[in-house]
Formats: C-alpha cells, sequence, structure tokens
C-alpha cells in the first residue's frame, strides 16, 4: 500500500499555474497585437482585468465582414472604427492600420480616418477597398507627408496628385494594387523617401489619354516589381528619376509584356547597367507578337551588365 501511494504521489501532476495572467499590461497587449482584431476582443469575456486590455493595443486589423456578410456597408463596423481611433491612448502612437472593407460608394468616413492616422504617427497603413466604386475614392493628401509611415499597402484606391513636396523620410515598403493615379498633367513620382526598399506596383493604371510614366526616385532600393496599365491606350511607363546607380537592388519583375517600345528598352537598359549587385531581372515577353519576341529577347540580352552575376529570364 505504501508503494502505491509513493508512486502516485510521485506522478502527481504539479497544481497548473496561470503564467499569463502574472505578465504586466504592456506585455499582454503585445500578444493580442499578433491577433486579428476580433480575436483580441474576445479576450474581454476572460475576466475583469482583461475587459479593456485589447484597447491598448496599438493595432487594428479588422474587415468589414467580421460584423456582417451581408451588409458591406456596416454601422456596427464604421462605429467601431471610429471608436477605437477615438479612445486609443492620445500620446501614443499607431503601429498598424489594416483594414479590408467594400465602401458600397461611401467613402467620407475613410477620409477621416486616413487623417487620424496620420495624426497618430501610424507607421503600417494596409488598406484594401473591394468595392466596384472604390477608385472613385482619392486618398487625402495628407498621407504624403506622414513622417512616421514605414509600409504603405493601398489596393483598390486612387492616389491625387500630391500638389506639394512627398515627405515620407521612413518608408521603406510601398505596395500598390489595382491602384488608380489621378495626377492630371503631371506624372506620378515616387519620391520623398531615402529609405525606400521594397516597391510593388500591380495592375496600377490612370485615365489620361497622354503618355503616361511613373517616376521612382529611390537610391536605396533593394526589390522592385511593376506591371502598369493605361487605359485602351499605349505609352504607361516606368522610370527611375534622378539617373544614379543602384547599388543596392538586387531583385526586379516587370510583369508588364514588353512590346520592344524604346521607354521598356531604355528601363531595361538603365537597370542592368546601374544596379551593381543585381541577382536577377525577371521580364515578361508580349506573346502575341511572336515574330517579333527573338528580336527584343536578342537586344535585351546584348544589353551591358553592371552586375557580373546578374540572370536576365525571359518569360
Amino acid at each position: 500500500m505504501d508503494e502505491d501511494r509513493e508512486k502516485r504521489h510521485r506522478f502527481k501532476r504539479p497544481s497548473s499555474v496561470d503564467w499569463i495572467s502574472s505578465l504586466p499590461d504592456c506585455l499582454l497587449s503585445q500578444i493580442l497585437s499578433n491577433l486579428p482584431t476580433k480575436d483580441a476582443v474576445k479576450t474581454s469575456v476572460l475576466s475583469t482585468r482583461w475587459r479593456s486590455l485589447w484597447k491598448q493595443v496599438p493595432s487594428l486589423d479588422l474587415a468589414n465582414f467580421d460584423f456582417s456578410l451581408y451588409f458591406p456597408y456596416c454601422p456596427k463596423f464604421l462605429t467601431f472604427v471610429d471608436s477605437f481611433l477615438l479612445d486609443l491612448n492620445r500620446d501614443s502612437c499607431l503601429h498598424e492600420f489594416k483594414l479590408k472593407y467594400d465602401s458600397d460608394g461611401e467613402t467620407d468616413h475613410l477620409s477621416r480616418w486616413i487623417n487620424t492616422l496620420v495624426k497618430r504617427k501610424v507607421k503600417h497603413i494596409d488598406i484594401v477597398d473591394e468595392s466596384n466604386a472604390s477608385w472613385d475614392f482619392p486618398i487625402p493628401t495628407t498621407l504624403y507627408s506622414c513622417e512616421s509611415l514605414v509600409s504603405l499597402k493601398l489596393s483598390g484606391l486612387t492616389l491625387p496628385n500630391p500638389n506639394l513636396v512627398v515627405s515620407l523620410p521612413s518608408l521603406k515598403t510601398i505596395y500598390l494594387t489595382i491602384a488608380k493615379f489621378d495626377v492630371g498633367e503631371a506624372n506620378p513620382a515616387m519620391s520623398g523617401s531615402g529609405k525606400l526598399r521594397f516597391t510593388h506596383l500591380s495592375d496600377c493604371c490612370d485615365d489620361s489619354d497622354e503618355e503616361f510614366v511613373v517616376e521612382i526616385d529611390a537610391p536605396k532600393l533593394e526589390y522592385f516589381r511593376g506591371s502598369i496599365r493605361g487605359r485602351e491606350k499605349e505609352g504607361v511607363h516606368i522610370l527611375f528619376e534622378p539617373q544614379c546607380f543602384l547599388p543596392s537592388l538586387e531583385y526586379v519583375k516587370i510583369e508588364r509584356p514588353l512590346k520592344g517600345e524604346a521607354m521598356e528598352i531604355k528601363l531595361v537598359s538603365y537597370l542592368l547597367e546601374n544596379s551593381s549587385i543585381l541577382k536577377k531581372l525577371t521580364l515578361l515577353l508580349d506573346v502575341s507578337r511572336e515574330r517579333e519576341e527573338s528580336d527584343i529577347l536578342k537586344e535585351l540580352l546584348s544589353i551591358p551588365r553592371l552586375s557580373s552575376s546578374c540572370q536576365v529570364v525571359a518569360l
């Protein structure tokens, strides 16, 4: 009997310890910041201490379908975002604002939110508007002067002409998909950030009838991926200005089918001749011009390369 009692005592599980509750609020808030906001809010039912803890999280990761699957323009969704931005500690900086929604043509709230984000010195913005009317909304130009912004991801929105000097000194990543440049007679210029490392432009366009050029000023760029298209017209191009060496650029992928136009050859020549550590340049050729494809490829492959290890891949 004594031997059996000793064995039970030996294998008895130690009493469980609530290590989570022993952590300070600041650390718990950091843990909650890794969860989608809808999941962070659910922790408020755990105890009195957790009731308002999620409100201390300096980030928002939300989608309108978290509130309603049938009504894209959900009042509860709008009220929640407004309350979150209003209740956030006025002295704290907002780390991340991640939003996916269907504006259903209503855009006043988004302009209000972006202006608030700039005031709160947001670091990361990721906004996806999935509505058919999203291109009707130009983002407020206050975003062009957000000095705290580190990464900007926009989808389904319009970028207006800033009319002023763009000042984004902390920006390292810009990711634009299905975006429209509304710049009037001026060419859009991606400048004002000497720290820009990663640029991705996918299915971006403009409405003008003239030749359209996107100018990129990013001497420290490490990765570039681009696909710019026009609406029922040709002559949509990417240009690096001012012309200078690109000592950090390692990977480039141009997704718009190349047709051998002068501006296209100029871009590829500039990238190959001025990128000292470029490892891979991926190009997409226009398959509708099979006869000319081999000639274009020969011309591209004959361009001198500053980087001896650069590989040119044509798809």
